[in-house]
């Protein structure tokens, strides 16, 4: 019993020895993985507002367009309810009126 014990204790202490000097490096070398997972999604947050701009800029553009056909489609008196060039108004016509 006593050749057991003597074991026992040499091996606790070799095993915490062990775990001891694992959690000393163990903060190392997650903290330079977390550093680079914090890059990452700095990298990513970066892209998508650029995305999120670019998207907006698009559609500002799309709507300044339309907006732009349709004055002038108005403005040429080419939809229904719109003035002609004598300012009456257009009269509206539907499908069944024609």
């Amino acid at each position: 019993m006593e050749a057991f014990s003597i074991v026992l204790i040499v091996f606790i202490g070799c095993a915490s020895g062990v775990l001891i000097e694992w959690m000393k490096r163990a903060p190392k070398t997650s903290q330079k993985q977390l550093l680079a997972e914090i890059r990452e999604l700095r990298d990513e947050v970066r892209q998508l507002r650029l995305q999120n701009n670019d998207v907006i800029l698009h559609l500002d553009r799309a709507a300044h367009e339309a907006d732009r056909r349709l004055s002038r489609l108005e403005q040429r008196g080419e939809l229904p309810g719109s003035e002609l060039a004598s300012g009456e108004p257009q009269p509206l016509m539907l499908s069944r009126d024609r």
